[in-house]
């Protein structure tokens, strides 16, 4: 009997540079969110859709999301605590953003614990 957790498998929700970024990595299952296209309503219907499917299927660890989209998210977001969902800013978003901060509150969200970086 082995102890180690079995393999799962990442997904990234965002818009196309922050998704492209991830397949380069490898991730092969990827949301691209248009800004343009996908507005209001159909927006949160679209993330809530795939946030269901994504939590309905096991084999997903880890669900990465782009920052600007946690309000959609969290509406549609179930109590487990698998997958884990991770909020990630973008590339433009960390110039305007404290990022040591950022990443303390993620620490503290995840972990409930304080680091000093």
């Amino acid at each position: 009997m082995s102890f180690l957790p079995s393999k799962k498998k990442v997904a990234v929700i965002g818009d196309e540079l922050f998704v492209n970024g991830f397949r380069l990595a490898g991730v092969s299952k990827t949301y691209i969110i248009n800004t343009k296209k996908d507005e209001g309503k159909s927006l949160k219907e679209k993330i809530g859709k795939l946030i269901s499917e994504l939590f309905e299927d096991s084999s997903y660890g880890i669900i990465i999301v782009q920052d600007w989209l946690r309000e959609y998210v969290e509406s549609f977001r179930r109590t487990s605590p698998y997958p884990l969902i991770l909020y990630l800013p973008s590339a433009r978003e960390v110039n305007k953003m404290n990022v040591k901060e950022y990443y303390n509150r993620l620490v503290r969200a995840y972990l409930g614990i304080s680091l000093e970086v």
